[in-house]
């Protein structure tokens, strides 16, 4: 993994930290031990990952002096890291009263574990640097070896037992936090890419004590976890933000949904617009410049407007050719009212362009002011889109033609 990954993977960790820090502070004072060891375990994961970045690691090894001394560090970190998880899953599933003589045992047992491993670290003798293939380099080197191999059990194992909890703890969860339930199994989900980086880890220190050539397999045996970080990130925070999600599609389905209508309505308005641009609303606000819901509401009252202007100049003669048309054709469209209203107005446009009123404008018997209510404005939404999309419908366009060919009526 490169450096670049470490890193996010470390900052993702500190913005967990961070997260996690707030809820602390607000958190009642039984809740505060389930979130210290999400704490514990999120600046650990962090620190981890900046020790094995070559770029803070290798520095951190040269100021010091001593060669390599940045992987004990994310070594050490790890153990703590599934340490502190060990401790969250108990806080978990246990009441502080059984929770206390567990957490006691585990926190002892993993601290002997950090203790070996730096015993065996300062027992080497002093080595060149081999931070990005620390592992295979060092795999058959004395108490290295052992370093290695104890650490990658002792992780592995932890973790394996730390998904299995998680498995458990998401089957008792109560059926009324079903987010919870959704944030253990995916947490569960992200510890599998550690497991699968401790097994390869394994393999390539035992396959290298029996001759094996499986270098390869030791530099890139880090890289299986990094995709485990995001998705370990979501289990622990989706049980806060999971609930809003239901709403937060609803928004973004009407959204999209006023989106689609403000763009289906353009042609109607782009007709319309010659009666008087002076009619077009200018957005007075950022809000209303970027807002579909704004946009699309102000291109519903411009047509509308102009519409009430197109009253006086909708030719009677439009609906009894489109019902004549349909009588000899057999041809229809899917809504007949829309395709009225397209005839009417396109045959209005062009009246009013040339200054010519029918003798007897036709008579509406709806109603095209807009609506007080928003099930009204759905409502004429809903019409005027219908209406738009059959502006070009090819009955509409014959109904036109011979509108067009027929004589004007005289006006009285």
């Amino acid at each position: 993994m490169k450096d670049a990954a470490f890193i996010a993977c470390a900052l993702g960790c500190w913005v967990l930290f961070g997260y996690k820090y707030r809820a602390l502070r607000q958190a009642p004072p039984e809740r505060k031990r389930v979130i210290r060891p999400i704490l514990g375990s999120s600046s650990s994961a962090a620190m981890g990952f900046l020790c094995a970045a070559s770029v803070f690691g290798m520095n951190v090894d040269r100021l010091i002096g001593i060669p390599n001394l940045s992987m004990l560090g994310a070594s050490v970190f790890s153990i703590m890291l599934v340490c502190a998880l060990r401790l969250m899953v108990l806080n978990w599933r246990h009441p502080l009263d059984q929770a206390q003589r567990p957490t006691q045992w585990t926190a002892f047992f993993y601290g002997l574990v950090i203790a070996v491993l730096v015993m065996l670290f300062a027992l080497t003798p002093a080595t060149e640097e081999h931070h990005h293939d620390f592992l295979p380099a060092f795999a058959t080197t004395h108490y290295l070896a052992e370093f290695l191999a104890l650490f990658c059990v002792v992780y592995t194992g932890s973790m394996v037992n730390i998904s299995y909890l998680c498995l458990r703890s998401a089957s008792e969860t109560p059926a009324n936090q079903p987010w919870l339930r959704r944030g253990l199994r995916i947490t569960a989900f992200g510890f599998l890419f550690a497991i699968g980086y401790g097994i390869v880890s394994l393999i390539t220190i035992v396959g290298m004590w029996f001759g094996a050539d499986l270098y390869y397999w030791g530099v890139l045996a880090p890289n299986i976890t990094g995709p485990g970080v995001p998705i370990c990130l979501t289990g622990f925070t989706i049980a806060a933000w999971g609930p809003r999600l239901p709403a937060t599609r609803e928004w973004v389905a009407r959204r999209t949904a006023d989106l689609t209508d403000y763009w289906k309505l353009r042609p109607l308005w782009r007709t319309l617009k010659p009666i008087d641009p002076t009619m077009v609303h200018a957005p007075g606000s950022l809000r209303e410049k970027v807002s579909p819901e704004s946009r699309l509401f102000f291109r519903v009252i411009e047509i509308n407007d102009w519409l009430h202007q197109l009253r006086a100049y909708r030719d009677p003669r439009a609906v009894e050719i489109l019902a004549q048309r349909v009588r000899d054709t057999g041809i229809t469209t899917r809504d007949m009212p829309a395709a009225t209203e397209a005839v009417h107005i396109m045959t209005a446009v062009v009246a009013k362009a040339h200054g010519r009123r029918p003798g007897h404008p036709a008579v509406l018997d709806y109603d095209d002011t807009p609506g007080r209510t928003s099930h009204a404005f759905a409502s004429e939404r809903a019409r005027l889109v219908l209406t738009a999309r059959a502006l070009t419908c090819p009955l509409v366009n014959d109904v036109l033609r011979s509108i067009a060919e027929a004589p004007s009526p005289k006006r009285l």
